[in-house]
């Protein structure tokens, strides 16, 4: 609440605001967007790296890259389904359950 304080903070300001101007006139202006197109231009063709090896996926002469298509499976009646589910299922209660394991 120091009017001397007010006085002073208000001359820094002011001081510190012309700085910049003078500071901000010396200053060249820039075309970025120019310059980066005259870069370019004075750096010239790119040549694009070429690849180590290719890998081809069409199957024919693949050489083993690339698993050959799998065949659609045949339709199953229930009953081959059925047994399929109930193998599954034995089979994971082997592995939960087996049948060493005694009570004590």
């Amino acid at each position: 609440m120091d009017p001397r304080g007010a006085k002073e903070s208000a001359r820094r300001a002011s001081l510190y605001n012309r700085a910049i101007s003078t500071l901000d006139r010396s200053v060249p202006d820039i075309d970025v967007l120019a310059d980066m197109i005259a870069w370019s231009e004075r750096r010239g063709n790119v040549a694009p790296n070429t690849p180590d090896t290719i890998i081809l996926v069409n199957g024919l002469g693949g050489k083993g890259l690339m698993r050959p298509p799998i065949a659609p499976l045949e339709p199953q009646t229930s009953h081959k389904e059925e047994d399929e589910a109930l193998a599954v299922d034995a089979a994971r209660a082997s592995i939960l359950y087996p049948a060493d394991k005694r009570a004590s």
